[in-house]
């Protein structure tokens, strides 16, 4: 073998790799570039539909509130005011570093309506309408087309400097309450009195159905929540006089119970009821929590109570808290409570806590909306939606898409 053959020189080799090395190289960093962008986008998607999420369930707050009961169409300034909260609240969070705006305007991204639930489907589905609305969609997005789109990495290998995303959140207000269930730490917003629902004789006018339900009640007074005070002027909503007694023997005419929940109508556990509401201890002997509907809920309670508990009353004026409305089962026996079948929770609130002139306790209530994470709803007690009449006093909010 010849030296020319033993040292044959390699650099050729070598300068025909560094191309095929800085093709390489170019590759994986498009990849690399790839895989950031698309955690990036992915990082901000999940930043933007949290920023969604709470904007429709902000939104939809707004529209729980007592106006329902006033006026079946909500007026366009009120859907304003929706959007506006909604825009609002989006607008205090950052997606990969800048705020989220959302368009206000009656047919930008806040849009208002109810679900309709379709039996072909066994699904819900939005229907855009200002009547009785209870749900808020929001869809807010980062794009090129609004000039905010979402910078992208190494744009100079990947040919892409920005990219896209949206997102839809929707938020509802559902009233399809079947139960009340506390929860972990928490008591259920209630008074341990119950109103008479209606008189199966229709002589009596002092129930729900007659002073509410058919608007027969007066409207004397009104709750300014700006202000916190009960005013001396009508407010739309009628108020319902509830008449209660301090014995036994003037429990004649009455129209509202006391209920035992978990407290044997002991004056001091019911006032702790009223200031604190309903535990999961009051409610273990109905399985920790109230059903109504599918099966009867029987509760013993008494008309008359020890005015102590009557005066407790007036330390929740305005407070809009859970009452429930029963009907009769069996008269009264003398000195022990008696059994009151309870057919639906409805909510409001104590106005005036007074005396007749026969110092007996009067009560002026008012029906009001609340929204609590303690009513349970048809979908979590097994019950088909359609099956369960809409509360008009109740709701809970929840994240329906």
């Amino acid at each position: 073998m010849t030296p020319s053959t033993r040292h044959r020189p390699t650099h050729a080799r070598r300068g025909a790799l560094i191309p095929l090395v800085a093709v390489s190289l170019l590759v994986v960093l498009a990849g690399v570039a790839l895989v950031l962008d698309h955690l990036w986008l992915g990082g901000a998607r999940v930043e933007l539909q949290s920023a969604a999420e709470a904007a429709a369930l902000q939104g939809v707050k707004c529209l729980v509130n007592d106006e329902s009961l006033r006026h079946p169409v909500v007026e366009e300034s009120q859907l304003e005011k929706v959007r506006e909260a909604a825009a609002d609240l989006a607008s205090q969070n950052l997606v990969v570093g800048n705020r989220v705006e959302l368009d206000a305007s009656p047919e930008g991204d806040v849009r208002v309506g109810v679900l309709v639930y379709d039996e072909a489907s066994g699904t819900d589905r939005f229907l855009e309408t200002n009547r009785r609305p209870t749900t808020v969609v929001v869809r807010p997005q980062l794009s090129r087309a609004r000039r905010n789109p979402v910078a992208l990495f190494l744009s100079g290998i990947t040919g892409q400097a920005f990219g896209d995303v949206s997102v839809v959140a929707e938020a509802t207000a559902d009233n399809r309450v079947c139960g009340l269930r506390p929860l972990d730490g928490t008591t259920i917003p209630a008074l341990p009195i119950a109103i008479q629902a209606a008189d199966p004789r229709g002589k009596r006018k002092d129930t729900w159905h007659e002073q509410i339900v058919k608007g027969c009640g007066a409207d004397r007074y009104g709750w300014d929540a700006e202000r916190a005070r009960v005013t001396d002027e009508g407010d739309g909503i009628p108020e319902i006089v509830l008449r209660g007694a301090d014995e036994e023997k003037d429990v004649a005419g009455t129209n509202v119970r006391w209920l035992d929940i978990g407290s044997g109508c002991d004056t001091d556990k019911l006032i702790r009821q009223v200031r604190n509401g309903w535990s999961a201890d009051d409610l273990q002997a109905h399985g920790v929590e109230l059903v109504f509907g599918s099966r009867s809920l029987d509760v013993p309670a008494r008309a008359c109570q020890h005015q102590d508990a009557w005066r407790s009353l007036d330390n929740v004026i305005g407070e809009c808290r859970v009452c429930l409305l029963y009907v009769d089962l069996e008269q009264p026996r003398r000195g022990r409570p008696h059994q009151v079948r309870c057919v639906v929770p409805i909510a409001g609130r104590v106005l005036r806590v007074d005396r007749d002139k026969k110092n007996r306790p009067v009560i002026v209530f008012q029906p009001g909306v609340l929204a609590t994470r303690t009513a349970v709803l048809a979908s979590e007690c097994g019950v088909a939606k359609q099956d369960v009449v809409r509360n008009a006093y109740l709701y809970k909010l929840s994240l329906t898409q």
